[in-house]
């Protein structure tokens, strides 16, 4: 897995806002789509041209006959492409990417290929004497056809960025809207790559780069059965206006820097499990989800210090597994990931053989790096961490990674224990470590550098500490009823009814913003129990409730009526449920049992309501503090809470934020996958497509609506779109929204159960490229049934 390689830094120190020249020759004059193909006819090394004929807007009038007659002859009876060409479609001022028509698979026949003519000349929103309508034969035996960027089109970063279909074989799959692959590979370490079928393409694509004179260019393309590659089209990418001013220098610099880190930090390990690592960011304490993939320095100091320092393993260790004395999540080019063999060995039931377990977490990482959508699912389809009810589909993991039937039986009699003390509350018992979090939430807010010192203490002591042993609670609850369902001892639909009956924070809130809304209740009322509640709960950017309550709470809006029904188990499921546990030789009873999954589940999410109240009350004092020595709420985000902690002087503050700001500005033009299973990764990124967790069975077409925070928008009926979300976003549930998708977020997450405990059909953790695709569409078919997401707006 570990490949070493030597990679240099970038000899080029140019900003990346402009067409940059790579000769001294006159640049190439770009023109219309078939005129730079024209142009570019015989000079490509490595790739094809279509033949072409092209048809003049002005010859199209006065002849039209002669010209079907021209194309038919020409082409001899192959299906036929018909493109759009307009005037300035494909020039270096600006580019009409999508806005005009083009047709492909015509029939050589004067009928169709006139009404296709004419479809793509009326598509001109513009029309020009000079324009013109591009003919080429279909390409056959497409086996890949796609897109070249060669500058990432949001900021001008020095990638390759491939946009492919490798399925279908149809050369319009990825300008036609069907789904498709994207990877990124940085300019410099193309040699990474492993398919000589792209080595080939992007040494084609840099021949035409040497052609025009320009390194931003926007290629179609497609290669066939035989590898043999066609381009299609070539133009400027005319986006470049908008590029910052990142050089090329500092990004290629953080990338080497980050490069040779993860290659040291992938050795073997002294005291750990595990032969090597792969790091996830959405994977165990998901920092994507909770702080997101690319956050400044005083939410990322913040969440280290209030979790994945040592909370994280302290928490573990006190629940019966092995205790892991390492921060948990590392950073590669300011971006926060989560180090998977220090989360498996975690995961470890407390002193389980080290040989055992060096195989067992060695044999996950490697499953991991061969499947890389199971990044955000490690508990539930990697992990073993507790003893459920499906226990021969976990023996058949545990023996897919190595283990012997004996050991298999050890890790079993371990895990039996811990879950069975656990269930029973012989050791982490849910009712104190609530009653400890829930403290907070009479503490004093801080208005001293004094009290908040105080403030962040008690916080991981009282706060996230016991949040976190109550999240591992959640998660094995989850597991236990989800392990219920798997084996037939209760159906879908008494799990449902069961989630439903349970009644979390996410009810109260709903049920309190209804009575606002009726006048049952006073706004300050209301603001005294939910005011610190923000949409980014370590984003001090992020406004509370309280700062603007009439963004979110204002009375024309339609509240959704919060009906609840409790659960009680019939006398049937009882008895299954009896008969289960008494085959799993638990010591508890059903009753037992299903009091445990309700109020694991209830009282994770009451302990995160409270811990984020001091965490929200300490941003708060944060502001005014800043506030006092002339620093904004945006100043602040870029220092680490230590920095901040420690007493600073404002002057040399303000020259620490503008070097803060330089690094994050860079650190965002560099691009990084969800999962580093090698050091190559970071230079060949593959973005997935994403595998989101379905909630609830239902099926449902909606318009979709993106929400960042507490906008002002109309989200009844609407699916709403949310990249991450936590408490602050709980609001939503109080509106009569028809569904939900997330970008981030794993099959336990916050949002999986709020949608879970109101029935809500849900897609959580969708991915970046899913996702994104999605907020583009007027409309979407969210069919949880069938583990499917239809997009209604064709123009994706």
């Amino acid at each position: 897995m570990n490949r070493v390689m030597n990679i240099g830094t970038h000899k080029l120190d140019k900003p990346i806002n402009s067409h940059r020249k790579l000769n001294n020759r006159e640049v190439f004059k770009f023109s219309t789509k078939a005129n730079n193909l024209e142009a570019l006819k015989g000079r490509i090394r490595g790739a094809k041209l279509c033949e072409q004929f092209v048809v003049q807007a002005a010859e199209w009038l006065a002849d039209k006959q002669s010209l079907l007659d021209a194309i038919i002859k020409k082409f001899e009876g192959k299906n036929l492409a018909v493109r759009s060409s307009a005037v300035g479609e494909d020039s270096i001022i600006e580019s009409q990417a999508g806005a005009n028509l083009s047709l492909i698979n015509v029939l050589p026949e004067h009928e169709p290929l006139a009404l296709a003519i004419e479809n793509v000349f009326e598509s001109y929103k513009q029309r020009h004497d000079n324009d013109q309508v591009l003919i080429q034969p279909m390409v056959e035996d497409v086996v890949i056809a796609g897109v070249v960027m060669t500058r990432d089109l949001n900021n001008g970063s020095p990638y390759y960025v491939v946009n492919y279909d490798d399925m279908t074989g149809r050369t319009d799959t990825v300008t036609g809207g069907a789904e498709s692959k994207s990877i990124y590979i940085h300019r410099e370490h193309t040699a990474v790559l492993h398919s000589e079928r792209f080595q080939s393409l992007l040494e084609s694509v840099r021949n035409i780069e040497d052609i025009v004179g320009i390194s931003t260019l926007d290629l179609e393309f497609c290669i066939t059965e035989n590898d043999q590659i066609y381009i299609f089209q070539v133009r400027p990418i005319a986006a470049h206006g908008r590029w910052g001013l990142v050089s090329e220098k500092d990004i290629a610099n953080v990338i080497s820097k980050g490069y040779a880190r993860i290659e040291k930090s992938m050795r073997k390990a002294d005291g750990l499990a595990g032969k090597t690592t792969v790091y996830g960011e959405m994977t165990d304490w998901n920092p994507a989800e909770m702080i997101g993939s690319a956050p400044r320095p005083l939410a990322t100091s913040l969440y280290k210090t209030l979790i994945t320092d040592s909370v994280w393993a302290v928490a573990r260790q006190q629940m019966g597994y092995r205790l892991v004395d390492q921060p948990l999540m590392a950073e590669w080019c300011g971006r926060p990931y989560i180090d998977v063999r220090l989360s498996l060995n975690s995961f470890l039931p407390n002193n389980f053989d080290a040989n055992i377990s060096d195989r067992l977490v060695s044999n996950q990482l490697l499953f991991l790096a061969d499947n890389r959508d199971h990044h955000d699912k490690l508990e539930f389809t990697i992990a073993v961490t507790c003893r459920d009810f499906d226990w021969p589909s976990a023996q058949n993991l545990l023996s897919r990674f190595s283990l012997a039937e004996n050991e298999i039986d050890a890790m079993e009699s371990h895990l039996h224990q811990l879950t069975e003390k656990l269930v029973i509350g012989k050791i982490a018992p849910i009712d104190g470590l609530l009653n400890k979090a829930n403290a907070l939430l009479s503490a004093e807010p801080p208005t001293k550098l004094s009290e908040m010192r105080q403030t962040i203490e008690n916080c991981r002591n009282n706060g996230t500490l016991p949040f976190a042993m109550l999240a591992r609670h959640g998660f094995i609850g989850v597991q236990l009823l989800r392990s219920l369902v798997k084996r037939g001892v209760i159906s879908v639909n008494t799990s449902d009814c069961f989630m439903r009956g349970i009644r979390t924070i996410a009810t109260d809130v709903a049920v309190s913003m209804n009575h606002l809304t009726h006048q049952r209740q006073s706004m300050n009322v209301f603001l005294e129990k939910y005011g610190h509640l923000r949409p980014g709960s370590y984003d001090i950017n992020s406004p509370r409730y309280d700062e603007n309550p009439s963004l979110f709470l204002g009375r024309d809006r339609i509240k959704q009526e919060i009906t609840r029904t409790n659960y009680e188990p019939d006398s049937q499921t009882l008895k299954a449920l009896e008969v289960a546990i008494a085959e799993a030789q638990f010591k508890f009873g059903p009753r037992e049992l299903l009091h445990y999954i309700a109020s694991s589940i209830k009282a994770r999410e009451a302990a995160k309501f409270a811990f984020t109240r001091s965490l929200s009350d300490l941003l708060r004092a944060l502001t005014g503090y800043g506030e006092r020595l002339g620093l904004t709420r945006e100043d602040l985000s870029y220092l680490p809470i230590d920095y901040i902690m420690d007493g600073m002087d404002p002057t040399e503050a303000k020259g620490e934020i503008l070097e803060a700001k330089k690094k994050y500005e860079i650190h965002r033009a560099v691009r990084l996958p969800h999962l580093i299973t090698e050091p190559n990764d970071i230079l060949v990124i593959r973005v997935p497509i994403g595998q989101p967790t379905f909630i609830t069975n239902k099926s449902l077409t909606a318009s979709t609506v993106l929400i960042g925070g507490l906008e002002d928008l109309d989200i009844d009926g609407r699916i709403v779109m949310i990249e991450s979300a936590d408490p602050g976003f709980d609001w939503i549930f109080s509106r009569k929204i028809a569904g939900l998708i997330t970008k981030y977020g794993g099959a336990n997450s916050h949002m999986a159960i709020r949608c879970a405990e109101f029935s809500l059909p849900a897609a959580i953790g969708c991915g970046e490229r899913l996702f994104s695709s999605l907020s583009k569409a007027e409309a979407v078919e969210l069919n949880c049934s069938s583990r499917r997401i239809l997009t209604h707006d064709y123009s994706i």
